[in-house]
């Protein structure tokens, strides 16, 4: 019982999970960190996916947005990774 409070508590120390904390508090700036961490990655996918960079980029903007609108039900359990997001949007 106690591991999986270690393992739960281990992601904190993430920075991108610390942004995303942020930005549940409200913190817009650190909304803006995530998707200058992530918006080149997402746009790389979702270009792979779809040969189509500017197609691409409306997926990434959704992305970002489906990721903002979701923040209150964020749970620091896992490391964060958009790129999931991506794949699933496309």
């Amino acid at each position: 019982m106690v591991t999986t409070t270690l393992s739960q508590t281990s992601y904190l120390h993430d920075l991108d999970v610390q942004l995303m904390l942020r930005v549940q508090d409200g913190d817009q700036d650190a909304f803006g960190e995530l998707i200058l961490n992530y918006q080149d990655r997402v746009i790389g996918i979702c270009t792979h996916m779809l040969n189509d960079r500017e197609a691409a980029e409306d997926i990434a903007q959704e992305v970002f947005l489906r990721v903002y609108r979701s923040k209150d039900r964020y749970e620091p359990k896992a490391k964060l990774r958009l790129g999931c997001f991506a794949s699933r949007a496309t």
